[in-house]
């Protein structure tokens, strides 16, 4: 399944209620194309990280061809 948002506002919330310090890490795990990093960013996170297997698996299946 994939999805995409162009504002991923939920996120965003659910990161605020959290409370993080700004400086503590975040890992956006299969995270693909999102953008919420680059707004974490321009919020003023530094410390962040996007995890995703899906290039690693479009070139296992192009083997296969």
């Amino acid at each position: 399944m994939s999805w995409y948002q162009t504002n991923p506002s939920m996120s965003l919330e659910l990161i605020e209620k959290t409370k993080l310090n700004k400086e503590q890490g975040i890992i956006d795990v299969g995270g693909g194309a999102s953008i919420l990093v680059d707004c974490l960013f321009k919020e003023g996170f530094k410390q962040l990280a996007v995890k995703d297997a899906w290039y690693r698996f479009s070139e296992f299946k192009k083997s296969d061809f």
